[in-house]
C-alpha cells in the first residue's frame, strides 16, 4: 500500500512539472511578445492621440500606475491562493515524518546513517592519499 502511494505522488510531482515548463513555455513564446506590442500600441495610440511623446507622458504614467496596481493586486491573490496550499502540505509531510520516525522506534527499526567526513586537500596530502 505505501508503495502504491509513493508512486501516485511521484506521478503527480511528474505531471506538476510538466505543466509548469509546458506554462513557462506558454508565456514566454505568446505572452511576452503580446505584451510588449499591447504597450507599444497603447503608446502609439496616445502619441498620435496628443501628438507628441511629451503630451502624452502623463496618460502613459497613469496607465502604466493602473497596470502595476493590477499586478500587485494579481501577486496577492496568488500568494492568498498559494500559501494555505503550501501550508497544508508542510504539515502533511511534517505529519508523515513523525509518524515514520514514531513506528521505526517502536518497531526498532532505524536507517543507519552513512558518516560523511569533510575534510581539505591538505589533509588529504598530509595522510597520503594520493590525490
Amino acid at each position: 500500500m505505501e508503495k502504491q502511494s509513493e508512486a501516485v505522488s511521484n506521478h503527480e510531482c511528474f505531471i506538476g512539472d510538466f505543466m509548469q515548463v509546458k506554462g513557462k513555455a506558454a508565456i514566454d513564446v505568446v505572452c511576452n511578445p503580446l505584451g510588449k506590442s499591447g504597450g507599444a500600441l497603447i503608446q502609439q495610440f496616445l502619441i498620435l492621440g496628443f501628438g507628441s511623446l511629451a503630451a502624452s507622458t502623463p496618460y502613459l504614467g497613469a496607465i502604466l500606475l493602473v497596470i502595476v496596481l493590477a499586478w500587485l493586486g494579481a501577486a496577492r491573490s496568488l500568494d492568498a491562493q498559494f500559501t494555505p496550499l503550501v501550508q497544508k502540505d508542510l504539515k502533511g509531510k511534517l505529519l508523515e515524518g513523525k509518524l515514520s520516525a514514531i513506528s521505526a522506534a517502536v518497531l526498532g527499526q532505524s536507517k543507519a546513517r552513512k558518516e560523511v567526513r569533510n575534510f581539505f586537500l591538505t589533509e588529504c596530502l598530509c595522510q597520503g592519499c594520493g590525490v
